[in-house]
C-alpha cells in the first residue's frame, strides 16, 4: 500500500542510535521544516530551547490545520524494520511531545494483510478524514 498525499511529513534518514534524543530531534527537524521550508536541518543544532520552540510551532501548526480542515500531516513508517520510528521509546516520546501528530505504519514484510469489509474500510478512512471535527 503507497500512501502519498500533500500532508505526508518525509522523514530524512533518521540516526537509529542506542537513546530517543537523536532520532526524536531529527524527526522535529523534519516536521518543522515540512511546516517552514526556510528552516534548514543542515544549519539547526537542538538545544533545549529551540526543541520547545519547534514543539509549539508544530503544535500550532497541527491545531490550525485540524481546527480549518486545511490538509491532514502525518508520517508514514514504511515497512523498513530498523526505522527508529518502530521502536516504542522512540514512538512514546514523540508521541508525548507531539501527540496531534498521526503516524501511520505500513505493513512490515512477514506479516499477515488486513483484510477488512470494504464498508469498513471506507468507514475508517472517513473517521480519519473527519478528525478535524473531533479536535473542537
Amino acid at each position: 500500500m503507497d500512501l502519498i498525499g500533500r500532508g505526508r511529513i518525509k522523514l530524512t534518514n533518521l540516526e537509529s542510535g542506542f537513546g530517543t534524543d537523536q532520532p526524536v530531534d531529527d524527526i522535529l527537524l523534519d516536521v518543522a521544516h515540512h511546516f517552514k521550508t526556510e528552516i534548514k536541518r543542515e544549519d539547526l543544532r537542538l538545544n533545549s530551547a529551540k526543541k520547545a520552540l519547534f514543539i509549539d510551532l508544530i503544535d500550532e501548526e497541527l491545531y490550525d490545520c485540524g481546527k480549518h480542515k486545511h490538509r491532514h500531516h502525518y508520517i508514514l513508517v514504511d515497512e523498513d524494520e530498523k526505522s527508529p520510528l518502530r521502536r516504542p521509546s522512540v514512538y512514546d516520546e514523540l508521541r508525548e511531545l507531539l501527540p496531534r501528530l498521526k503516524i501511520l505504519y505500513q505493513q512490515a514484510s512477514g506479516e499477515n494483510p488486513l483484510l477488512l469489509r470494504e464498508t469498513r474500510l471506507i468507514t475508517i478512512i472517513r473517521g480519519f478524514l473527519n478528525l478535524p471535527d473531533t479536535l473542537r
